[in-house]
C-alpha cells in the first residue's frame, strides 16, 4: 500500500499489524514513511522514534528519522541524526549527501562539499549528490566546479525527471553565458 501511494491505508495496515506486534520496528518504520509522506511530520517522528527504541543499530532508521526532521527544518536534528546513521553506516551515500545539504542550510559550505565528495567517492552516479554539490559550489561562487557538477548531475539524471534536468540543463547555459561575459 505504501509502495503505491495509498498511505493512509497504509498507515491502518501498519496499526492493525502493531496491535498483534507492537515490538515489530519496521512496522513503526513503514508507518513513520507513511505520515511523513502525507505531512504528519510530528507523527512520523513518533514512529521513529518507537522504531529506534526497539532497534537503535539501524541506520536506515536514524537516515529516515533525520529527512523527517530536515523537512520539519529541524535541521541541528536532522544533523545528530545523519551522524548516527552514518556511524553505524558510513557506506550510505544517501546519509552523506544528505547531512552535506544540511550543512549546507546551516551555512557551512565547505563541510557541505565533503560531505558531498563522500558520497559521491561511495556512489560516482549518485545524481542527487552532483546537484546538491553544484548548488553549493554555486552558492560559494565557484562556477567551474558548479557548471562540472550540474553537468554529471544531467549526464546521471537522463532517465528520471526530464523537467528537473532540462531546468538544470537551460541554468548551466545561463551560468556559462555568465562567465563568458566576465572574461
Amino acid at each position: 500500500l505504501y509502495a503505491q501511494r495509498r498511505y493512509e491505508e497504509a498507515i491502518s495496515r501498519f496499526d492493525r499489524a502493531l496491535k498483534i506486534y507492537p515490538r515489530l520496528a519496521n512496522a513503526w518504520a513503514g508507518k513513520g514513511l507513511a505520515n511523513k509522506a502525507i505531512g504528519q511530520y510530528q507523527d512520523a517522528i513518533r514512529c521513529f522514534d518507537e522504531a529506534l527504541r526497539l532497534d537503535p543499530r539501524d541506520a536506515v532508521l536514524w537516515h529516515d528519522k533525520g529527512n523527517v526532521l530536515s523537512a520539519m527544518g529541524r535541521l541541528e536534528g536532522a544533523l545528530s541524526c545523519y551522524n548516527e546513521a552514518l556511524i553505524l553506516d558510513a557506506r550510505d551515500a544517501g546519509a552523506w549527501n544528505n547531512k552535506g545539504v544540511c550543512l549546507a542550510a546551516l551555512g557551512r559550505p565547505e563541510e557541505a562539499i565533503a560531505c558531498c565528495d563522500r558520497a559521491l567517492a561511495l556512489d560516482p552516479t549518485y545524481a542527487v549528490a552532483w546537484q546538491a554539490k553544484g548548488l553549493i559550489e554555486e552558492r560559494l561562487g565557484h562556477l567551474p566546479e558548479a557548471i562540472a557538477a550540474y553537468k554529471q548531475f544531467i549526464e546521471f539524471s537522463q532517465d528520471r525527471g526530464k523537467a528537473a534536468v532540462e531546468k538544470v540543463r537551460r541554468h548551466v547555459t545561463a551560468l556559462q553565458a555568465g562567465s563568458q561575459q566576465t572574461t
